[in-house]
């Protein structure tokens, strides 16, 4: 995994204590940075979904300020809902998807365990990029490189301190991702990659920019004032 040695020992020895932080509440409180180190977190899933699963609270101009253009849709014809932004041209990927995040299929857990929960502890993502983070210092964040179904693509996922959470994918153009896929991937059944070096490259250059873009639609569209830690939508 594309875990700092540091970061990837304090997994170890944090597995089992309380994490740093305020205790949830209004305002959304502001969580540390060393919170990455633990595998536990203090969102309690019990606050309301702030996103819509459409495009109606992203305006263009949001958009644009995101780095997008103003282009965008709500799929009608999608397993995944939600709303898909088109990237301006000297973006390097193609589509900006804004999901709700459910949980995945696991007969070890019930239908009320939150999304993020298997975001932070890993998921399957066992060989490819995982990385853990604070966006705008109060949403408990996983930054990861999936390679499904022979294509690749770079996902931010957020803990917005509900039961779902909310996804941003940068979504590469068909073609692309699945030269893409080819490049860094022996195949579409596992994760670990030929090459780490380009890997990690592609991850610095997909994944920082669906970061910022995520980090300008939370603050000024989907979540104002919101966070993983908050109890309350913003009014």
């Amino acid at each position: 995994m594309s875990v700092t040695a540091a970061v990837a020992a304090s997994l170890v020895l944090a597995s089992c204590v309380a994490p740093p932080g305020p205790e949830p509440g209004m305002p959304a409180p502001e969580i540390p940075e060393d919170a990455v180190a633990y595998d536990e977190r203090k969102s309690t899933a019990e606050r309301p979904f702030p996103f819509t699963g459409d495009c109606a609270q992203i305006t263009s101009e949001v958009a644009q300020q995101a780095g997008m253009t103003g282009d965008m849709e709500t799929p009608e014809e999608s397993i995944r809902q939600g709303c898909v932004v088109r990237a301006g041209g000297d973006q390097p990927f193609g589509w900006l998807g804004v999901h709700e995040l459910i949980p995945r299929s696991d007969p070890d857990r019930d239908e009320d365990t939150p999304a993020f929960d298997s975001e932070w502890d890993g998921g399957s993502w066992t060989g490819g990029h995982f990385q853990r983070s604070i966006l705008l210092d109060r949403y408990y964040a996983v930054t990861r490189v999936d390679n499904e179904n022979g294509y690749v693509n770079c996902t931010v996922a957020v803990d917005t301190g509900s039961l779902p959470a909310l996804e941003f994918v940068g979504y590469l153009e068909e073609e692309a991702s699945r030269q893409k896929h080819d490049e860094l991937f022996e195949d579409q059944f596992t994760s670990e990659p030929k090459d780490r070096e380009a890997l990690d490259a592609f991850a610095a250059e997909q994944c920082t920019v669906v970061s910022k873009a995520a980090e300008v639609l939370l603050d000024e569209a989907i979540d104002p004032e919101g966070g993983s830690l908050a109890t309350e939508l913003a009014e």
